[in-house]
């Protein structure tokens, strides 16, 4: 099995944390995946800019990952590799251009304000308790409830509450897709195992 249970039951990116920091590297880092399947963990900014913007096109996701998660997005911007992700990047480029998200700085500057207070606040509470002590903040969850509050205010003109409420219907619906319990966890490693009409069918 590889490191992958080990990385299952750690938090997330804590395993590869501990290895970043613990095992001699040069910005790569090779382990072993569920049936020992070969990975490359990156973990310097330099390796990182090679494979996100300067050499992008050479490093293609994994084909079962594009295909898993293109059930839920789609093949979009984010799973589109090649010729089709150049046209799409094309096309998509004017939304992003300065004019436009100059606009939304507004909401980026107030929804980030919200989040730091939030923080503040919970860190407090923590101390207050006695349960603080030595305490490690989980960055990657308060940065989609803000993310979500900003695809509203920014996309919908609504602020989803996200920030404030991480328990309302929108954020526990965004967090069982991308955040699967243990079913979920099963589930999607029997779908690159096993064919998808297959999955469906199972109780």
């Amino acid at each position: 099995m590889g490191h992958f249970w080990q990385m299952m039951e750690a938090g997330p990116g804590d395993v590869l944390r501990s290895w970043a920091n613990s095992v001699p590297n040069h910005g790569l880092i090779r382990y072993l995946d569920f049936f020992n399947l070969e990975r490359v963990a990156i973990v310097s900014p330099a390796a990182l800019a090679d494979v996100l913007v300067h050499k992008c096109y050479d490093f293609e996701k994994p084909p079962q990952l594009r295909k898993g998660i293109s059930r839920i997005l789609g093949m979009g911007l984010f799973l589109a590799e090649g010729e089709v992700h150049k046209k799409q990047r094309k096309n998509l480029m004017p939304a992003f251009a300065y004019r436009h998200v100059k606009n939304l700085y507004p909401i980026f500057w107030d929804k980030s304000r919200e989040l730091v207070a939030e923080i503040l606040a919970s860190t407090d509470s923590s101390r207050n308790d006695g349960s603080g002590k030595g305490m490690c903040i989980e960055v990657n969850e308060w940065a989609s409830r803000a993310t979500l509050d900003i695809i509203g205010q920014g996309g919908f003109g609504q602020s989803f509450g996200a920030i404030q409420d991480p328990d309302n219907a929108l954020s526990r619906t965004y967090r069982s897709i991308f955040v699967p319990g243990r079913t979920g966890q099963i589930l999607g490693v029997l779908g690159f195992l096993m064919p998808q009409w297959l999955v469906r069918r199972l109780p």
